[in-house]
Parts: structure tokens; C-alpha cells; sequence
């Protein structure tokens, strides 16, 4: 079993934290930690490394968006990050295989 499964159940408890407090950080954390999942998803898989990031991102992220003021900020500027740097990887991965 992969371990970025792991991250499902903090992904459906921001999906009900979004019921909770629709605010905007809230929904880009929430969105964000889904396009990171996806992008893993689909695109990662080759080391266990890269999987325990995004589930420990995703995990950190979704467990600081409940406290508020400076939790939240940091949870949306990790889940930016993480998101971020999942997209140049699979950018970097896509390009340079096409590219030698």
C-alpha cells in the first residue's frame, strides 16, 4: 500500500472543516492539498521519500487551519510550498525526459 494514502483521511476532514469556516485561506489550503495529493498521485510514486513529504505537508497543513490567525497563514504558505515544488518536479520530470 502506498503511503500517500495516508493523507485521504486529513483530506476529507479539510473537506469538512470547509462546512466549519468557509473562509478564503481555508478553501486555498484545502485546494492546494488536493492538486498536491493529485499531482503525486498521478505523477510520483518512485520514492517513498517524496510520498512522506506531501502526506506530512498535507497532515501539518490541515491540522494548523483550525487555529487561526498565524497557524493559518503558515499552514496556507506550506501548502503553496509544497504545491510549488511538486509542480517542478513533475515540470523538471516531463521536460527533461522529453528533452535528452
Amino acid at each position: 500500500m502506498r503511503k500517500l494514502y495516508w493523507a485521504v483521511p486529513f483530506l476529507i476532514y479539510d473537506a469538512v472543516l470547509l462546512f466549519w469556516a468557509f473562509v478564503f485561506s481555508n478553501v486555498m489550503v484545502v485546494l492546494l492539498n488536493f492538486l498536491t495529493f493529485m499531482l503525486e498521485y498521478r505523477y510520483g510514486g518512485e520514492s517513498k521519500e517524496s510520498e512522506e513529504l506531501v502526506v506530512f505537508s498535507i497532515a501539518l497543513s490541515s491540522l494548523l487551519l483550525p487555529l487561526g490567525g498565524v497557524f493559518s497563514s503558515f499552514a496556507l504558505l506550506l501548502a503553496g510550498f509544497v504545491f510549488f515544488l511538486e509542480l517542478a518536479v513533475v515540470f523538471l520530470k516531463t521536460h527533461l525526459v522529453n528533452f535528452s
